[in-house]
C-alpha cells in the first residue's frame, strides 16, 4: 500500500513542472504562428505560475502592447522579476518601462515585485544565507 501511494505522489509531483512549462511552450508556438493573443495568455499563465522563462517575454508583450493593451506598470513589474531571475536584459528594459511611469507609481510596483519574489522563491533565505560576495568577513 505504501509503495503504491509513494508511486502516485511521486508521479503527480513530476506532472507539476510539466504544467508550468506547458503554458510557456504553447505560448512560444502561438507566437511562432502569429497568434499574439494566445501567446500573451500563455506567457501570462506561465509567468503567474512562476516559470522564470516567461517573465521577460510577458513583460515585453506589456511594454509593446503585443496581444494585450500596452501597460508600462505591468512591464516594469515583470521586467523586475526577470532581472531578479537572472535575465541579462531585464534591468535595462525595466528602466525603459519606468521612464513611462510617474514617480508616485514606483513604490507600489516595487512592493509588488518584492511580494512576487517571495512567492517565486527569488529572495534568498535570511537565516543561514551566505553573505554577499563583496561583504567583508572577519
Amino acid at each position: 500500500m505504501f509503495n503504491k501511494l509513494f508511486i502516485l505522489i511521486f508521479t503527480l509531483s513530476l506532472l507539476i513542472p510539466l504544467q508550468a512549462t506547458a503554458g510557456f511552450e504553447e505560448a512560444l508556438e502561438a507566437h511562432a504562428r502569429g497568434d499574439e493573443k494566445a501567446a500573451f495568455e500563455g506567457f501570462r499563465a506561465a509567468a503567474e505560475k512562476g516559470d522564470i522563462r516567461a517573465f521577460g517575454k510577458l513583460a515585453g508583450f506589456y511594454l509593446y502592447g503585443v496581444g494585450t493593451d500596452r501597460d508600462y506598470a505591468r512591464a516594469f513589474v515583470w521586467f523586475g522579476l526577470a532581472d531578479a531571475a537572472g535575465d541579462l536584459y531585464g534591468g535595462r528594459f525595466q528602466k525603459a518601462a519606468s521612464a513611462m511611469l510617474t514617480p508616485d507609481q514606483l513604490p507600489a510596483l516595487v512592493r509588488e515585485i518584492e511580494e512576487y519574489k517571495k512567492d517565486f522563491g527569488l529572495i534568498p533565505e535570511q537565516n543561514g544565507a551566505a553573505p554577499p560576495a563583496d561583504a567583508e568577513t572577519e
